[in-house]
């Protein structure tokens, strides 16, 4: 019975990592789907982590935003730093513009891009703070604080 006592410790483990991962996906859904009905309040949003509206229902919407608020759940157990959070916008049922953010990249990362407007574009999530902080320790930036 030695054995079943280590399994019910690493289950408890991973329920608790579980629970949490749940609880950190459900607050970024509820602050970007606040931040889309905000802005685009006529657009139906899909998500994993939303009471979605049936098939009959939303197959003949033109417009809906598709998010995921927390794609790759066992990375962010793992703290491997190997998750994105994704939002799409689509026209018909297929997509036309997304983002996909890696909060935990260092700078964070966000790639986006439109239909139509070339390829997905990389950009560096660093903000003044950030540029401030980097700023202070470069060398000819203390220099001319020095007396």
């Amino acid at each position: 019975m030695k054995g079943s006592h280590s399994t019910v410790v690493v289950i408890g483990v991973r329920q608790r990592d579980f629970r949490t991962t749940e609880l950190v996906g459900k607050m970024a859904n509820a602050v970007i789907c606040r931040a889309l009905k905000a802005g685009y309040p006529a657009i139906p949003i899909i998500s994993e982590e939303n009471v979605n509206a049936d098939y009959e229902a939303r197959k003949d919407w033109e417009y809906f935003w598709c998010v995921d608020p927390l794609d790759g759940t066992k990375e962010f157990i793992k703290r491997n730093g190997q998750f994105t959070v994704n939002i799409g916008l689509c026209k018909g049922g297929a997509p036309i513009a997304g983002v996909v953010y890696v909060p935990a990249a260092d700078p964070p990362v966000m790639y986006k891009g439109a239909l139509g407007l070339g390829p997905p574009v990389r950009e560096e999530m660093v903000d003044d703070v950030s540029r401030a902080r980097a700023a202070s320790h470069r060398p000819e930036t203390r220099a001319l604080r020095s007396p």
